[in-house]
């Protein structure tokens, strides 16, 4: 949040410029928040990069708007962003764009839809309905539907069992016979889906061995070699295990072409909690809900091809680079252009976690 000494803040534009421009802090922020702010005579968004305390600039006009109250950015992460920043010689601007990702910088929202609940009794809500039927039949038909729901019903659902309008609806809302709430949709495309469960599969001598040297105990870097077929992603599983045990978050990297249903079904068989799967084929909304899942901790593995190395993930324990020598993971096609391996390994230094490296060559 804003200090008492903060009135400055440093904001790098979405677009233009690459050099932060100053603005005075008139609303809470934090680095890393999200803002509207005037760039002659029009608003641009933006991202605040730092807090300060004066401005060489001598008329430095308020922020307009805060878009987003928390930081969308964690402290590990900006560094990542300016190490990327440096070494591969792009701009900071660049750098923290493939941080955050365009259907967040769009403020693409979670789908959300109404959702109706009773508020009486079931008893009162029956001599209700037998009351109305004749004066007011539609609020009668509303009430039918709702005593076969306890739970409640989705409001398009239920205009569409009962036949009518909104209006009636909104009449019974406003006597309290009734609640209209949004409810937020999880558009994860796992959601509902049921896996068989599998246990740990018991591990050979050499294998073993592999999985007692990876520790979490500070910034470590593992390589495992082993052809196709070796044993690698057994290792891998017991690892995240190992990684959750102690409260940890995990990032497993595979190229695009092996994130198929199989390297997901043996995820989700092993691990009962929810897993974060990204890859390009995900539609903005899919993408809005799981980033934002990941960030709140309600989802603490993610695996996905190259970007997933910048989730962001709150307690970062440990990251898997499966195949680690496919081509793919390398971004040539704009800056900056990056290397998803590389990227990993900083991102483990600056998160103190393990950094384990599975190739077959």
């Amino acid at each position: 949040m804003e200090c008492d000494h903060t009135k400055f803040a440093a904001v790098i534009l979405d677009k233009g410029l690459d050099k932060p421009l100053d603005y005075a802090v008139t609303l809470p922020v934090e680095v890393g928040s999200r803002v509207l702010v005037p760039v002659q005579k029009s608003l641009r968004k933006g991202t605040v990069i730092a807090l300060k305390t004066s401005s060489s600039v001598p008329h430095v006009q308020p922020i307009e708007q805060v878009l987003s109250e928390e930081s969308l950015i964690s402290p590990q992460l900006f560094q990542l962003a300016q190490w990327m920043s440096r070494y591969y010689c792009t701009s900071l601007r660049k750098a923290l764009k493939v941080l955050i990702p365009a259907t967040i910088r769009k403020e693409t929202k979670g789908k959300e839809q109404l959702f109706v609940k009773r508020l009486l009794p079931p008893q009162k809500l029956a001599k209700l309905c037998i009351d109305l039927r004749q004066k007011h039949p539609a609020q009668s038909k509303i009430l039918d539907v709702l005593l076969k729901e306890p739970q409640g019903i989705l409001l398009s659902k239920l205009l569409e069992l009962a036949g009518t309008s909104r209006s009636p609806l909104t009449t019974l809302e406003k006597q309290n016979i009734l609640s209209v709430a949004p409810l937020a949709i999880d558009r994860s495309p796992l959601e509902d889906v049921e896996f068989f469960p599998t246990k740990p599969k018991t591990l050979n001598e050499e294998q073993t061995q592999t999985l007692k040297r990876i520790q979490f105990e500070g910034f470590q870097t593992h390589l495992i070699h082993g052809v196709t077929g070796s044993g690698k992603t057994e290792i891998y599983l017991q690892a995240i295990q190992k990684a959750r045990s102690l409260g940890r978050d995990v990032i497993l990297l595979v190229p695009e072409i092996a994130l198929t249903s199989q390297t997901i079904e043996r995820l989700k068989s092993r691990f009962t909690e929810k897993v974060g799967i990204l890859h390009h084929r995900l539609s903005d909304g899919e993408r809005f809900d799981i980033w934002h899942s990941i960030r709140t901790g309600e989802i603490s593995i993610v695996v996905g091809a190259r970007s997933a190395i910048f989730s962001p993930v709150q307690n970062l324990g440990l990251i898997i680079v499966d195949e680690e020598h496919e081509a793919s993971y390398k971004q040539t096609e704009e800056e900056p252009c990056y290397h998803a391996r590389d990227i990993a390994i900083m991102r483990g230094k600056f998160a103190n976690a393990t950094v384990v490296l599975g190739s077959a060559t």
